[in-house]
C-alpha cells in the first residue's frame, strides 16, 4: 500500500532503502498517529474483574472454609477496610487449603522457533558457532501450594517420553504421606500439545495431590482453588473429587490475573528464572563452539536438548 501511495505521489517507483524498517514509525509519529495493540483478552478481564464477581468469590470461600471448619467467621470484619478479614482461618488446617494452575514450558527458545536457527558452513569466511532450538519437544508443569507455604514437586504433562538422568530429581518441600519423605517431580507422557486435559488432571489429583494431604476424606476434606479451565471441571474429575473429599472452589472467569497466586508470583518468578538459566546455558554452549572453531577451522551447530531443558526447569524452580 504505502508502494502504491508513492508511485501516485511521485510517479515514480521507490528506491529500495525508502521503505525500511522504520519508516512507519517515522510516518506515524510525522503525521501525529497514535496505535495501540488492541487484545481480546484485556477487554475479557476489564469486564469480568468486577468487584462484585470478586467479591462473589471471596463469599464463596469464606462460606466453603467456615461450613467445612476450615475457618470461622470474623466478627470485627469491616467491608469498608482492605485489610479486615472476612474469616480467621484455623493455622492446622491451612496445610489441607491448596491453589494450583498449569504452565507450558517450550524445549525451543520462543513459541513457534523450529529447527536449526542458523548453521555454520564448513570453510566459510565468517564461520559461525549457533544453538540450535526446536519445538518438537514441549511439557506443561503443574505447580501447586497449600495456605501453610508448602510446595508440592513439579508435575510435568510431556508431549513425548521425558529423557530423565538416573537421580535427577526436583524436590517439593511437602511430605509426601506414602513414603514419609519430600514429595518429588514426576513426568508423565500426555497429548501430542502436552497439555493437561481432563485424564491428566485426574491422575495428578489421585497420584500427586491425595497422598501429601493425611487422612484425606469426605469426613476430612481438602480444598483446592482453581480456574474453570474444562480439565478441572468434567463431570470424572468431580465424582474423584467427591469421593476422595476435595472441595473445590472455582475462581470467576478471566479473573486469574488478579486472584491467582500462580499467575501473579510463582510461575511469573518460575518463567524469568528458567529464560536466564536457559540463556546462561545457551551463552556457555556458544563458547565451547567457538573454541572448537578456532582449534579444527570449521562451522559447527550445538544443541539444546532435554537434558539442559531439565536442568534449566530444576535451577529455575527452586526460587519460585
Amino acid at each position: 500500500m504505502a508502494k502504491n501511495f508513492y508511485r501516485e505521489e511521485h510517479k515514480s517507483e521507490p528506491a529500495h532503502y525508502t521503505f525500511g524498517s522504520s519508516w512507519f514509525y517515522r510516518f506515524l509519529t510525522r503525521h501525529g498517529i497514535e496505535t495501540s495493540l488492541y487484545n481480546p483478552q484485556d477487554a475479557l478481564q476489564l469486564n469480568a474483574a468486577t468487584e462484585h464477581n470478586v467479591s462473589n468469590f471471596f463469599q464463596r470461600l469464606a462460606r466453603t472454609a467456615v461450613s467445612n471448619g476450615f475457618a470461622t467467621w470474623n466478627s470485627e470484619f469491616d467491608a469498608n477496610d482492605k485489610s479486615s478479614e472476612m474469616i480467621i482461618w484455623d493455622e492446622d488446617k491451612k496445610n489441607r487449603v491448596f491453589t494450583f494452575d498449569e504452565a507450558k514450558v517450550m524445549l525451543a527458545y520462543e513459541k513457534g522457533v523450529r529447527g536449526v536457527k542458523i548453521l555454520a558452513i564448513k570453510d566459510e569466511d565468517n564461520r559461525r558457532m549457533s544453538v540450535t532450538a526446536n519445538d518438537e519437544f514441549a511439557a506443561s508443569v503443574m505447580g501447586c501450594r497449600n495456605f501453610a507455604g508448602e510446595a508440592l514437586a513439579p508435575y510435568f504433562v510431556c508431549t513425548k517420553e521425558p529423557k530423565i538422568e538416573d537421580g535427577f530429581e526436583i524436590p517439593g518441600t511437602i511430605i509426601d504421606t506414602t513414603t514419609g519423605a519430600c514429595q518429588q517431580a514426576q513426568w508423565v507422557r500426555g497429548s501430542k500439545r502436552g497439555s493437561f486435559d481432563g485424564f491428566a488432571f485426574a491422575t495428578w489429583l489421585k497420584d500427586h495431590l491425595a497422598p501429601c494431604i493425611p487422612d484425606l476424606s469426605p469426613e476430612n476434606p481438602a480444598v483446592v482453588i482453581c480456574d474453570g479451565c474444562y480439565a478441572h471441571t468434567i463431570n470424572e474429575v468431580l465424582e474423584i473429587c467427591t469421593t476422595m473429599g476435595i472441595l473445590m472452589v472455582i475462581l470467576p472467569p478471566h479473573c486469574t490475573h488478579i486472584l491467582q497466586g500462580e499467575d501473579l508470583y510463582h510461575f511469573g518468578v518460575f518463567k524469568g528464572a528458567f529464560r536466564v538459566e536457559r540463556a546462561e546455558i545457551e551463552a556457555m554452549k556458544q563458547l565451547a563452539a567457538a573454541w572448537f572453531i578456532k582449534f579444527f577451522n570449521s562451522g559447527v551447530a550445538t544443541s539444546f536438548g532435554q537434558r539442559e531443558f531439565w536442568y534449566a526447569i530444576k535451577e529455575a524452580w527452586k526460587g519460585a
